[in-house]
């Protein structure tokens, strides 16, 4: 067994600090390992929902389907701003992560999929975002 199994968290203050169609929290709390005085921190949280994105390869022409999309934070960053993304996104409320993929397939490219292979699960960047992103 990890030092790290047994790890604890207290939260000791959760405050909004921003809320629109996401929503960024500050999280002051206590980390708590065995054998170990309390760590105090205080991080900022985005929360966004999962998403779902899905590689649509044509076996038969062995070629794969993008879409340009306009992203701000790459300009904001300095970047060209339309990048190339395989179709993704949010996973809507009674929604599974493979009927998102499906519907953003449609919606994104106008291929109707019939079904997809899950490849991974992963959160996007899960030091400050509680997204998690499912690929097909």
């Amino acid at each position: 067994m990890s030092i790290f199994d047994k790890a604890r968290i207290a939260i000791l203050e959760d405050k909004t600090l921003w809320k629109g169609w996401s929503h960024l929290r500050g999280i002051t709390f206590d980390f708590f390992r065995e054998g170990r005085a309390p760590h105090r921190l205080s991080w900022e949280v985005f929360d966004r929902r999962h998403a779902a994105a899905i590689l649509l390869h044509n076996i038969e022409r062995d070629t794969v389907t993008l879409v340009r999309q306009l992203r701000i934070a790459a300009h904001l960053s300095g970047e060209y701003p339309y990048l190339l993304e395989v179709p993704a996104g949010f996973i809507d409320d009674g929604e599974t992560a493979m009927q998102a993929a499906l519907r953003e397939a449609l919606e994104e490219t106008g291929y109707e999929i019939a079904k997809a292979t899950p490849a991974f699960a992963a959160f996007m960047s899960p030091g400050s975002v509680t997204e998690k992103l499912h690929g097909f």
